[in-house]
């Protein structure tokens, strides 16, 4: 018996029932708008807007602001939020702030964004760019 045969015969059995559609699961309208829904969203918002980061710290965090004075002139403000399972320091780089992750260290304390790692050994620490070209800079706390 083919398919065709097969439907006419549901068909006659129960004369309400639809047939068979030929793609096993059409696309909900729903399912369909939301990516249309979040780009006309994501155009309408204007182009000088900064996204906000807002995390509530847990009671055994700490916050530790620190001013570095860098061999390459320039002065960075480091925030270090430290917990008993998670630790982020947040640089002020040139080119915007940026958040860097607690990682795994030998020895003093190292962090990584992406390319970019911070580690701090006592009162210095170096900034590493491994995409850059350069050397890295070093920094040692001003307060």
């Amino acid at each position: 018996m083919s398919h065709a045969q097969a439907a006419a015969v549901k068909r006659r059995a129960c004369p309400g029932a639809r047939p068979a559609p030929l793609w096993p699961h059409p696309p909900s309208p729903d399912l369909t708008m939301r990516p249309a829904l979040a780009l006309i969203l994501l155009t309408a918002m204007p182009a000088t807007a900064q996204p906000l980061l807002s995390w509530p710290l847990g009671p055994d965090m700490q916050a530790i602001t620190a001013t570095m004075a860098c061999d390459n002139g320039s002065t960075l403000s480091v925030t270090y939020l430290n917990g008993t399972r998670d630790s982020l320091a947040l640089l002020d780089l040139s080119d915007g702030p940026t958040i860097f992750a607690g990682v795994i260290a030998a020895s003093g304390a190292r962090y990584a964004a992406g390319a970019r790692e911070w580690w701090v050994k006592g009162d210095s620490a170096t900034l590493t760019d491994s995409m850059a070209e350069g050397d890295p800079i070093t920094c040692t706390i001003q307060n």
